[in-house]
């Protein structure tokens, strides 16, 4: 295997991990930790929307599969879900609702105004980028 195999193996595996611990975590972290939970999620949007709507660790990437690529010109082309998930729309979806579903829980199980507010927003943003991403389903 080479070096470019072997860091976009790792790359897909470790995207993939830390995005079904963001499905999971309302369900095994205990609610102290939320902020932090919110603030990586805040942290996740707006490089997103720095980078054209494309997560930087994606675009590096596919860059490495494609040196002429450019920031922002295929959002649905996303290499660690093609390689994971099989580009399966159903299961994105499914990812993108838990971690929607973590969002909306912890701002029900919050009382503090500021956990509340962000959640609220990142709820928000995160649905745009999603959209923003796959576009309406067919």
């Amino acid at each position: 295997m080479s070096v470019k195999d072997t860091y976009l193996w790792l790359s897909y595996i470790t995207h993939a991990l830390c995005e079904w611990f963001l499905c999971i975590y309302v369900f095994i972290i205990p609610k102290k930790f939320d902020i932090f939970y919110v603030l990586y999620i805040t942290l996740l949007i707006v490089l997103k929307l720095i980078f054209k709507y494309e997560c930087i660790i994606n675009y590096i990437d596919k860059k490495l599969l494609d040196k002429n690529y450019t920031l922002g010109s295929d959002l649905k082309n996303v290499p660690y879900k093609q390689y994971v998930y099989k580009d399966n729309l159903y299961v994105i979806l499914f990812i993108s609702s838990l971690i929607c579903l973590n969002l909306a829980l912890i701002f029900m199980r919050n009382k503090s105004k500021l956990i509340k507010t962000i959640s609220a927003i990142c709820f928000a943003m995160w649905i745009y980028l999603e959209y923003k991403t796959y576009g309406p389903l067919k």
